[in-house]
C-alpha cells in the first residue's frame, strides 16, 4: 500500500479506524484541530507541550498502528510513564484493530506489552519508562515518549530512543507541563529556540 502524502495518511486513518469519544460511543476516527495540524507539520523529531485531553497521543498512535499494519518489517515503541497510563495506551492499539473492519491482517500471540502482526514481521510495543532498555541494537521506525516530564530517568530513557530511530525515523515527545525540573523542559526551551533538531508544537487548552 502506498501512502503519498500526509493528508492520504490523515484519510486513510479516517476511513479506517473508530475510536470511543467522550460519551462513550464508538465513532469513526476524525482529527479534531490539535491532531491536524501536528499530522500536517510535523518532522522527524518532534517536542509538544499541551493542555491535557487534546488527543495527542490517540492520533500518533494511530499514524502508528496504520504503518504496523501496511509496513512490513515496521517497529513502533510507546514509553508511557506509568503503569496505569501504558495500559490505557496499549488498549488503545487493541480497539484499533478490533474496530477495523475485515480484512484485516492477523494479529499474533497476546503480550501485556507488545502487538504483533507476524504476516507484516511488524510490531508495536507499548511499555513503562524503565522497563525496557532501548539503544543502538534496536532500529525503530517510529517511537512516542508519552508524559516525557514525568519520567524518573527522563534523559537515558530518550537518549536510548534517540539512539534506536534512525534520522529517516519519527521521535516525538508530548506532556502536560510538569516544571523546569525535568529534560521535557530542558529540550523544548532549546528547541523553541531553535538550538536543537526539534520541532516545538505548543497546544493549549483552548485549541
Amino acid at each position: 500500500m502506498v501512502i503519498s502524502t500526509r493528508v492520504d495518511k490523515s484519510k486513510l486513518i479516517e476511513r479506517l479506524l473508530y475510536i470511543d469519544d467522550k460519551q462513550g460511543q464508538v465513532v469513526p476516527f476524525r482529527f479534531n484541530r490539535v491532531q491536524r495540524y501536528f499530522q500536517e507539520h510535523k518532522s522527524n523529531r518532534n517536542i509538544i507541550l499541551k493542555a491535557r485531553q487534546v488527543g495527542v497521543s490517540s492520533s500518533i498512535l494511530a499514524d502508528m498502528f496504520l504503518d504496523c499494519i501496511t509496513i512490513p518489517h515496521t517497529s513502533c515503541a510507546v514509553v508511557s510513564h506509568e503503569t496505569r497510563a501504558t495500559q490505557r495506551l496499549l488498549d488503545r492499539v487493541q480497539f484499533y484493530y478490533d474496530a477495523m473492519e475485515s480484512p484485516k491482517p492477523e494479529i499474533g500471540a497476546e503480550s501485556r506489552s507488545e502487538k504483533t502482526f507476524p504476516s507484516l514481521h511488524s510490531s508495536f510495543y507499548v511499555g513503562t519508562a524503565g522497563a525496557r532498555a532501548f539503544g543502538r541494537g534496536d532500529t525503530v521506525r517510529k517511537a512516542l515518549l508519552s508524559e516525557a516530564s514525568f519520567y524518573e530517568d527522563g534523559e537515558k530513557i530518550w537518549n536510548g530512543l534517540e539512539d534506536a530511530v534512525p534520522l529517516t525515523g519519527e521521535l516525538t515527545a508530548e506532556s502536560s507541563p510538569n516544571g523546569e525540573d525535568n529534560v521535557l523542559y530542558e529540550k523544548w526551551v532549546k528547541a523553541r529556540e531553535g538550538k536543537s533538531p526539534y520541532k516545538p508544537f505548543f497546544f493549549p487548552w483552548w485549541w
